[in-house]
């Protein structure tokens, strides 16, 4: 298998990396060519330009493999051009190029595009049958499959969510191969979709943008490594008349030393600037970091970790009126599960699970009493916007109920485990369906931002609608699913748009199983984690530390155990290793002290400075720890080089073997002076040269507790 190359090197080395792991025994068409080396700028062109104009300029060396008909391609050498268009629009450089085969019937589209101040660039394929008759089998698709030049490679990855609670692990490549299959079809599930690739000259920062399952694999030898990445992992259909599959959108930030800290903030900076939503159709501001009301532990009733199945026309007046009477302010106001009948059209109590219908309870919310509630809300406590939960990928009940009461087709939905059904976005009709119901409902219950939440594994209902499907039609479901999904997506952002609302999607899938790049082009996401409702110092910061290399937007909660009322045992060394790029309050706040108040309150005013940092370059000035040690420090900081200020946080966990640390902080300039002030009041206000930061402070602190430095210029 022949594959493109990144870096310089001998043809030597050349042929005896082209064919690592090739087992098709096709013959092949392209050729092995280098896209890439660290070379100096010609002209107006960065190297990262160079590299990536390289891939397109011959069609044959674009680092896509694929078999399609029986021969296996390398690039789309073969193919007859069809034409190339060219946009820029701010600091982002578009092309479009087509293609179309031999055979007149697949049209393959590349959406590619760079970034030249960011050394990023990005790519997604399309395949169409633009024929009148079915083509032949499109399979073994590479999304990415090329090889990076460089010595001493490393790989840097995380675990996902339920594999692991994000945990960051390091493979030395020149020792093992890496292989990663995310198969349960949740992107962030078994591991993070994110890769640092690392050598001794530079390295890439890659994304596999794919909602579903993908697979990636890096293999090394004589110091270049051969890096396979693909979406809709085991793809082997033909395409019926007018049908399409794409790729993942595969992205690449490249860094040209050997730093960590470097290649993760360029990365940071990428995402926020050029992936991040807008907060509006304005387009002025990108997403801000938001404080969240979640209220529903606040009812009097009780409280089950089904969101906010116990909140109704009856409980939020109180909730309202005593965060009013301590003048309580939140941006967004958070409205959870339950709110819905089940297919029989009864309420829910206690199976928030009974999902489908996306249509109001009316016992529980009569007429217009949501709205009224989310009114309420906005008035009297100033939350700018009110969000609303769905998972529209699941039905859980009868289908026939489903249908006989609300009008479903029974042919939208394919079996799940658990007494679950997939509902399949790929057909239009299901589609049109639920972005009425989600519409609709929104607009009757005031409610400004979709959110949406996915709670259960989708391959077992993907793999019964290929199977319905028939022969040599593997993947079709998951990839014509996740292309309707994303345009329900945009459909949504553009009525939100058109009706003056926020113009992003808030993303859940029980909690941070689904944190893919492609969708965070459209959404942000509250709740990075479901375990961080667990509320345990250690285990929280290390999971946000762990994910801030990655993914700058991201919040953390800050409230109840599941079935118990421990509203009054709230501290500060909890309440700030909740800070993050979002802060989520939700709290029996009828049944707080005077005590816990005044934690709220000031922890509010102090998190509305922290945030202004968020968005900034983030440093561990710590190594990262093991999410249950409690006896390591950990010390952290956000510094934005443009105002030359920043925020640094250090926790000191309970099983503490010394109440000192010296920390050596990062990003700052050496020959500058700096103010360091603690609003703690333990350490008072100093000036201390960048030079003696860098070399290190100490820190003292008491287990179970955290302190905060305010960084800012000197005068």
């Amino acid at each position: 298998m022949r594959s493109k190359l990144i870096g310089l090197m001998s043809s030597v080395l050349c042929a005896a990396l082209c064919c690592v792991g090739c087992s098709c025994g096709i013959a092949s068409v392209g050729s092995c060519d280098t896209i890439n080396a660290p070379i100096a700028e010609s002209g107006n062109m960065t190297e990262t330009e160079r590299e990536f104009e390289r891939m397109l300029t011959d069609k044959k060396d674009f680092p896509v493999s694929f078999v399609y008909g029986g021969v296996f391609y390398d690039g789309f050498g073969g193919f007859r051009d069809k034409g190339r268009t060219d946009k820029t629009e701010g600091d982002k450089h578009s092309i479009e190029i087509k293609y179309v085969h031999p055979d007149g019937k697949l049209e393959v589209t590349v959406d590619a595009a760079v970034y030249p101040k960011y050394d990023a660039y990005e790519w997604t394929v399309y395949f169409k049958n633009i024929g009148e008759s079915n083509s032949a089998v499109l399979s073994d698709l590479w999304d990415a499959d090329f090889v990076f030049e460089g010595n001493d490679p490393v790989l840097k990855w995380n675990d996902g969510d339920y594999g692991g609670h994000f945990t960051p692990h390091v493979t030395d490549l020149s020792k093992e191969r890496a292989v990663f299959a995310a198969d349960t079809g949740r992107s962030a599930e078994q591991y993070m979709p994110y890769f640092n690739l690392e050598t001794d000259n530079g390295g890439l920062m890659m994304a596999v943008g794919w909602p579903g399952t993908w697979r990636t694999e890096f293999e090394s030898k004589s110091g270049v490594t051969r890096v396979l990445g693909t979406g809709t992992a085991n793809l082997a259909a033909y395409l019926k008349p007018g049908e399409t599959v794409r790729t993942a959108l595969m992205a690449f930030v490249r860094y040209y030393t050997r730093d960590e800290d470097v290649a993760a903030n360029k990365w940071r900076r990428w995402f926020i600037d050029c992936n991040m939503p807008y907060e509006t159709a304005e387009k002025k501001n990108k997403v801000p970091a938001y404080t969240v009301l979640f209220p529903s532990s606040d009812t009097e009733k009780g409280w089950y970790r089904g969101g906010s199945e116990y909140e109704d026309h009856t409980t939020w007046q109180k909730t309202v009126n005593v965060l009013k009477s301590h003048d309580m302010q939140f941006d967004i106001h958070h409205f959870d599960a339950g709110w819905y009948v089940n297919a029989d059209n009864a309420s829910t109590k206690n199976t928030w699970w009974d999902v489908g219908t996306w249509t109001l309870d009316s016992t529980k919310w009569p007429r217009d009493t949501l709205k009224t509630y989310n009114k309420a809300v906005q008035t009297e406590l100033g939350v700018k916007y009110t969000n609303m939960w769905f998972e529209v990928d699941r039905m859980h009940g009868s289908i026939a109920a489903l249908q006989k009461n609300f009008g479903a087709d029974p042919d939208w939905y394919l079996p799940a485990p658990g007494e679950n059904y997939l509902v399949n976005q790929g057909i239009a009709e299901c589609s049109d369906w639920l972005f009425r119901r989600i519409t609709n409902t929104m607009e009757h219950c005031g409610i400004d931002i979709y959110r949406e939440d996915h709670n259960f594994q989708t391959v077992p209902a993907f793999k019964a609608g290929d199977a319905f499907e028939g022969a040599f039609r593997r993947g079709i479901t998951e990839n014509k699913f996740y292309q309707g999904k994303l345009a329900l997506w945009d459909r949504i952002l553009g009525w939100q748009a058109s009706t003056g609302r926020p113009t992003f999607i808030e993303m859940q899938a029980a909690g941070g199983n689904r944190l893919d790049l492609e969708l965070f082009r459209r959404s942000i996401s509250f709740f990075r984690s479901d375990s961080d409702i667990r509320l345990d110092p250690p285990f929280t910061v290390s999971k946000v530390n762990a994910l801030n290399k990655w993914i700058p937007y991201g919040g953390v909660l800050f409230g109840e155990l599941p079935y118990t009322d421990s509203t009054n045992d709230r501290n500060m060394y909890m309440w700030r290793s909740c800070y993050a790029s979002q802060m989520t309050v939700a709290l029996q706040f009828q049944k707080m002290n005077a005590q816990t108040w005044e934690l709220v309150k000031n922890g509010l005013a102090e998190y509305d400075r922290y945030k202004q940092f968020v968005f900034a370059d983030f440093y561990e000035l710590t190594p990262w720890k093991p999410l249950f040690d409690r006896q390591q420090w950990v010390s952290r900081m956000y510094f934005d080089p443009d105002s030359d200020s920043g925020v640094m946080e250090t926790f000191c966990p309970s099983d503490a073997k010394a109440n000192i640390q010296k920390i050596k902080l990062k990003g700052v300039d050496a020959d500058k002076y700096y103010t360091l002030s603690d609003p703690d009041g333990l350490n008072g206000i100093q000036r201390i040269k960048g030079s003696e930061l860098i070399s290190g402070i100490n820190i003292t602190l008491q287990p179970e507790s955290a302190s905060l430095l305010w960084i800012t210029p000197a005068e």
